[in-house]
């Protein structure tokens, strides 16, 4: 890797909006990327909350699908920023191994996190999944929590991509600052100073 392919944008070049979210958001260089878009940063945060904190799937479970995300399109960056997020929501370390390594046989994984990880690594590497995964998922899983899914899993592959193809380095955890940020940046968005 020889470097991150653009720059960190200037705050002076963004929309005062955009200069706010970013301030509240975790402080990490892929936020910063984002800022690049600035008619769209405002969208992808509002996302971002709500994926943290108005999901039907539990923490433990958004967690599940985003480590197995991130394994299934090989996103160390995502994981390493997720691994410490998913301990605090219950996942416990032979489980993180275990999803590392593609391996469902962990007796402490449910039915429904086996399905889970099924269906976000099938929905993560390929355009369409079986029927056999559907089905699992939707036996474990509300209509509205697949949907939940597949946003989690298509947000995450976005993040993965812009890290991967602008080449930005795996930064150190911040599982704290990350939460804290979330928060910071639904208040943001709900009360935006002028």
């Amino acid at each position: 890797m020889t470097g991150i392919r653009i720059r960190v944008p200037e705050t002076n070049e963004l929309s005062t909006k955009t200069q706010q979210l970013l301030k509240a958001a975790p402080p990490l260089i892929l936020n910063s990327m984002l800022a690049h878009a600035d008619s769209t940063a405002a969208a992808i945060s509002e996302l971002t909350v709500q994926i943290f904190n108005g999901l039907q799937l539990t923490e433990r479970q958004r967690e599940i699908a985003i480590l197995a995300t991130a394994n299934a399109l090989g996103y160390e960056y995502i994981w390493v920023q997720h691994e410490a997020l998913a301990a605090d929501a219950g996942v416990s370390a032979e489980e993180c191994n275990a999803i590392r390594r593609s391996d469902l046989v962990v007796q402490t994984f449910t039915g429904d996190e086996k399905a889970l990880i099924r269906f976000a690594d099938a929905v993560a590497t390929a355009p369409t999944i079986t029927d056999e995964i559907f089905s699992a998922a939707d036996e474990h899983f509300t209509e509205r929590q697949i949907v939940e899914l597949l946003e989690l899993v298509g947000l995450y592959w976005m993040f993965g991509r812009i890290v991967t193809v602008l080449q930005i380095p795996t930064e150190p955890p911040r599982e704290h600052k990350v939460l804290t940020g979330i928060a910071n940046m639904q208040s943001e968005l709900a009360n935006p100073r002028s």
